[in-house]
């Protein structure tokens, strides 16, 4: 390491069952996180840290459900919404964040 340089953060977790500690590697760099695909739990960690994009994905997940109840009105639609939106904001977490993603990379 030179001289003044910041050495990579490490995390130390210690396993009481096994008596034994290791370490978690550092964080990819950004653009490497960026190129592939997201779990279910970093989509649904991004959308509980950053209250823009849960806003966003609110709202491209309401238009999806909206475009599956063409039959609604859109009071009926909002009453429906407040009934189906956890299950809803839980199973697109993953296609609304990697929608973000794409929708960021291009402007």
């Amino acid at each position: 390491m030179a001289p003044g340089s910041v050495p990579e953060p490490t995390i130390r977790f210690f396993s009481s069952s096994a008596g034994r500690g290791g370490v978690i590697p550092p964080r990819p760099a950004l653009e490497k996180t960026m190129s592939r695909p997201i779990s279910m739990h970093e989509a649904r960690t991004a959308l509980n840290r950053d209250p823009e994009l849960r806003q966003w994905a609110e709202e491209f997940l309401k238009n999806k459900e909206r475009a599956a109840q063409p039959a609604m009105s859109d009071e009926e639609l909002d009453k429906h919404w407040l009934y189906v939106r956890p299950e809803r904001m839980h199973e697109g977490a993953i296609e609304a964040v990697g929608a973000y993603r794409q929708r960021t990379e291009e402007q």
